[in-house]
């Protein structure tokens, strides 16, 4: 998932779980330790509706953020639109909801995904992959970034631990070539205003794209979610849900 919410090599994260070690792969066990691939999936253990407090699909259905970002030199306006969908998918045996993300840059639309999710039984939030269709001068131009669970191989991937801990590390996505993100929880308790208002009790979670070395800043509030993300060329705000 690039810079949203959003992608998958596959973990269970429980309750009170502590950093993963430089010797574990934080992206290969399940809760009981035992390795897991998307074909032994249980799919019994999954939920498409999400009642994550940091990710409450289920209550906050859309959402819509705005600012500015540097690029190619110039100072580009960004907006993005996010709505959960009234369907849902199944990807490698699991059910996911569907929430359908528009991009736009300065008034253009330049990229429309579906993102796919499921709660696990754990209270853990997965990410199952992205559809993308990439845009250009209002025409599609490409589907770059996109990749599902159970395809190739392909596994899903920790999007946010149920309980999340100060220097916790997992990775949302995990696609060779594709996607290969890996995040760390950096902060617990912190207070963020953004245009939709003041927020406290956020968790603010470092997000590194292994592919660019590019890395950003998310933070998610509860009841709420995501409200604002700050990376290098810009930062975008919650300002409406």
């Amino acid at each position: 998932m690039r810079n949203r919410v959003w992608f998958a090599a596959l973990l269970v994260a429980v309750a009170g779980a502590v950093s993963c070690s430089a010797e574990r792969d934080p992206g290969t066990e399940s809760a009981a330790g035992a390795p897991v691939t998307a074909n032994g999936l249980n799919p019994a253990d999954f939920s498409p509706t999400i009642t994550h407090p940091l990710f409450p699909l289920a209550s906050v259905p859309n959402t819509e953020f705005a600012g500015r970002k540097q690029k190619d030199g110039a100072t580009v306006e960004t907006r993005v639109v996010s709505r959960l969908l009234d369907k849902t998918d199944t990807l490698a045996g699991v059910t996911v909801a569907v929430v359908e993300v528009k991009d736009f840059e300065n008034g253009a639309l330049v990229e429309l995904t579906e993102d796919y999710f499921a709660q696990h039984r754990d209270g853990g939030l997965w990410y199952f992959g992205e559809r993308v269709t990439d845009y250009k001068d209002g025409k599609p131009a490409g589907h770059g970034g996109q990749w599902l669970a159970g395809e190739n191989d392909n596994r899903p991937g920790l999007f946010l631990p149920a309980n999340p801990a100060v220097g916790q590390e997992f990775s949302p996505e995990s696609v060779a070539g594709v996607a290969d993100e890996r995040s760390t929880v950096r902060e617990l308790g912190v207070d963020v205003t953004v245009p939709a208002g003041k927020f406290t009790g956020c968790v603010k979670i470092e997000d590194l794209d292994l592919l660019d070395n590019a890395r950003e800043y998310k933070f998610y509030c509860p009841g709420k979610g995501l409200v604002r993300e700050e990376g290098s060329s810009g930062s975008t705000d919650l300002v409406s849900w």
